[in-house]
Parts: C-alpha cells; structure tokens; sequence
C-alpha cells in the first residue's frame, strides 16, 4: 500500500481504538535489519519481531508496526506493513509523525492513517489507578 492510498481506509470511530493487529517479522526482514542496525553500531537487539499495528482500528488496508528507530536519524524509523493473512514482505524507512501534544509526540510515521497514537486507546497500556 502506498502512503497516498491510505486515506481511502474506513476507520472505527468509537473511543479511537487502537488497531492491534499481530504479526511476526520474517526471519529474512529480521536479519535485514539485524544487519542494518550493527551497520549502524546500534544495538541489533532493538529490532521487533513480534510486531503489533498502532494504527486507529481500521477495516482494510495495510497494519503498519515499528521494526526499530534507526541510530542514525533523529526523525526516521524502520517500519513494516502487512495484509490480514499475509506476513510483513519488506521493510521500509519513514519519517517520523511530527504531530505533537503538550504531554508527547505522535508515535507512527509522517501521514499516517487515523489518528494520531496519543488519540488512540490502547487496552493493553491503559493507566492503573491505585486505590
């Protein structure tokens, strides 16, 4: 999916929920920026394999999840994108959202779909509340 196609996605209102979508990254994609990453002299450790999309809840289009941000840039990442049924296929640098708020940043890639993920609830970082 191209970056420009993206705003042809329906999206699910309600609560912003966050998509979710869970994948693996191949083990080719892996070593690719497992490579890139000591290319760079940054912690190879820091690649995601076990990737989930942080996108607004969307029906249809590509997932998109964060590979790992890239040592050399300030303003860039690594990111994937896969189908439902489909494993992630390549790997592909971003800009960075430069959306911000007074408590943080936008944490996806520059024109993103959806809103942004300070506006999306997400049920697996939801805040505890002590008694």
């Amino acid at each position: 999916m191209n970056v420009g196609e993206a705003s042809t996605q329906a999206f699910i209102p309600a609560l912003l929920p966050v998509c979710g979508a869970l994948a693996d990254l191949p083990a080719a994609l892996q070593d690719a920026a497992h490579t890139q990453a000591s290319a760079e002299g940054a912690d190879p450790g820091d690649v995601e394999s076990k990737l989930r999309c942080v996108l607004q809840a969307h029906l249809g289009g590509d997932h998109q999840a964060l590979v790992r941000d890239l040592a050399d840039s300030k303003d860039s990442s690594l990111w994937t994108a896969w189908s439902d049924g489909q494993d992630p296929a390549e790997l592909s640098v971003r800009s960075d959202c430069p959306a911000r708020k007074a408590d943080g940043a936008c944490c996806s890639f520059a024109h993103h779909p959806g809103s942004h993920t300070y506006d999306v609830t997400d049920p697996w970082n939801l805040p505890v509340h002590e008694l």
